[in-house]
């Protein structure tokens, strides 16, 4: 049997316009409670904003959230905050500036089975005895180093 939410929905029952944006919404390590961002999404709604406003926003900060390599860490906005009464699906998110493509190997994989062998052919280091976030977290903090001492 299904649970309801709070909100008197089943679990796995939202609307196609949350669905949408929950679909492009950038993956985060850590948590990122479903229930508590589709709350704060109804809360918009009934505020005024529109679900392609919200949506058009995910888009934004996704793109964001790409060029600048946060995809699957702890650094993504949990969406609940996304959503929330700072309303930060305003935000223009621009993209940054200054360097055109990062190098192949400032692109960590999205999947973390692939993270070694990437650390691997591009001369990072090993995981050691790290779980895979730890793991993504340290070649994050060693492909920025890198890329300091590129622009600097």
């Amino acid at each position: 049997m299904i649970q309801p939410d709070l909100v008197g929905r089943p679990r796995n029952d939202y609307p196609e316009d949350f669905e949408n944006a929950w679909g492009k919404y950038p993956k985060r390590a850590g948590g990122n409670p479903k229930i508590k961002a589709y709350k704060a999404w109804q809360k918009r709604l009934k505020a005024g904003y529109t679900a392609e406003e919200m949506t058009a926003g995910v888009e934004r900060y996704a793109e964001m959230c790409r060029a600048t390599g946060k995809i699957n860490t702890e650094f993504v906005m949990q969406a609940a905050t996304f959503f929330g009464p700072d309303e930060n699906f305003l935000e223009d998110y621009p993209l940054p500036t200054g360097r055109a493509q990062p190098p192949a190997w400032a692109k960590l994989p999205f999947d973390d089975n692939k993270l070694w062998d990437h650390a691997k052919e591009h001369g990072l280091p090993g995981p050691g005895s790290m779980t895979y976030p730890q793991y993504r977290r340290y070649l994050q903090a060693c492909i920025e180093k890198r890329l300091e001492k590129l622009d600097g």
